[in-house]
């Protein structure tokens, strides 16, 4: 039983979205876990990715990690934008801030799928869930250079 038109809508998408393609995996040789993973945004679109044995920065679009909208390519989707808000909130989110509700453990799962899937880590991209820290990353995390 959906209580809201938009609930259904987002389950629809949600499974829609599960059925992507993986995204492509990292070239060369990718970390072995999320110790030292770095990963900046440079705007809503664009997110600079580093890590042990990487030499510089690798620049990704929403498209190249995975995050495009199904249904219209040229944006991205819900889970992407969770990922930015994460940033801005320090690497963490929970059900005290601003914009967190009943979604986010599955955006959380999905962008955990992806960056998974996408580093080839099998271990899980965010900590265990605590009531005071929420869903918190391992990895580090940053907003574009102005929010910083």
């Amino acid at each position: 039983l959906y209580l809201y038109e938009d609930d259904l809508e987002e389950e629809i998408i949600d499974e829609l979205e599960g059925m992507e393609q993986a995204p492509p995996r990292i070239l060369g040789d990718a970390p072995k876990s999320w110790d030292g993973v770095i990963m900046q945004f440079t705007d809503q679109e664009t997110i600079h990715i580093t890590y042990p044995g990487l030499k510089g920065w690798r620049v990704l679009s929403y498209k190249d990690l995975g995050f495009a909208d199904r249904r219209k390519r040229d944006t991205p989707d819900q889970n992407w934008v969770f990922l930015w808000g994460l940033a801005r909130l320090k690497n963490k989110i929970t059900w005290r801030d601003k914009g967190a509700g009943v979604s986010v453990k599955k955006k959380k799962q999905a962008v955990k799928d992806r960056l998974c899937s996408f580093f080839g880590i099998e271990e899980d991209a965010f900590k265990r869930y605590s009531t005071k820290n929420g869903y918190e990353a391992k990895f580090i995390l940053l907003p574009d250079a102005e929010e910083l």
